[in-house]
């Protein structure tokens, strides 16, 4: 049953477009799956960060060199149709796939949250050594990159994914960077946007919502999905309120630090050409 259900997701990524998305400044280095090296790329970083909109950015650039939609194996392993997933069904994934394509060989391998899965790292090894190349993204509860190291042993490339830059952001809001462009007609725009980079942290899903309110309200979904499952359910914290009141106190803090540098922080950023 289950190979039949991967069968439905896979062929439903291939019949699907790739949603649109805003570049990142950070890029995979595509040309290591041509090279010797046989590396399996893994993509950390905070929660809603932009990890999945990576990945689906790496597999545009795939496409964008030729390679076919169906030589991409794309899992989101959240997919409630996947669980509960055991690690013996793992091997499943291939079997469905190349059941639909019986004709290929070895597709780029995409799986997005494969944390989920216990025992996952038996299997990406064993398709390392089979010679797949595999790209991966997890959440940082549970996929911290030292613990990638240590569970694939030494056979990976990390990159980390941050919200958006300023430059980032201001690019999701179709602002040409350009030297001195603070000087010019589009400073009051540039200004603008910067505050709402400070109230957003520029975090991608907050970029076009433009009531104050609402970002306010999933900003504070973020902190507490943040606090209690990588915090306090991580690291088995006793006092979560003693630690909720800590990094209030520090929150307060780095508040007053923005305030009293933002005078100045608009003309290191146009000396800097926006960085």
């Amino acid at each position: 049953m289950i190979k039949e259900t991967l069968k439905i997701i896979l062929k439903e990524f291939h019949d699907l477009s790739i949603p649109d998305l805003i570049e990142r400044d950070q890029k995979v280095d595509l040309s290591l799956l041509r090279s010797p090296i046989n590396k399996i790329i893994t993509i950390i970083g905070p929660r809603r960060a932009g990890k999945t909109y990576f990945l689906f950015q790496t597999i545009k650039k795939l496409l964008a060199e030729g390679v076919a939609i169906t030589d991409v194996v794309y899992l989101d392993f959240e997919d409630e149709r996947l669980l509960p997933m055991r690690p013996e069904d793992l091997q499943g994934i291939l079997d469905a796939y190349f059941e639909l394509y019986p004709n290929k060989s070895k597709p780029f391998i995409f799986f997005d949250e494969i944390q989920n899965i216990s025992g996952w790292h038996h299997f990406i090894r064993r398709l390392n050594d089979q010679g797949f190349n595999i790209f991966l993204a997890g959440s940082n509860s549970r996929m911290l990159g030292h613990e990638i190291a240590t569970a694939l042993r030494g056979r990976t490339l990390t990159y980390e994914i941050f919200p958006f830059s300023f430059r980032e952001f201001l690019a999701a809001h179709e602002i040409a960077i350009e030297e001195n462009a603070i000087y010019g007609q589009t400073r009051h725009r540039i200004s603008q946007l910067y505050e709402e980079y400070l109230f957003s942290g520029g975090y991608p899903e907050l970029a076009f919502i433009q009531e104050k309110a609402t970002k306010g309200k999933i900003l504070q979904d973020y902190f507490n999905t943040i606090f209690y499952r990588d915090l306090a359910e991580r690291y088995r914290i006793k006092n979560s309120e003693l630690l909720r009141q800590w990094l209030q106190i520090l929150m307060m803090n780095i508040d007053k630090l923005v305030k009293s540098i933002k005078s100045v922080s608009l003309v290191i950023l146009a000396k800097a050409r926006i960085q």
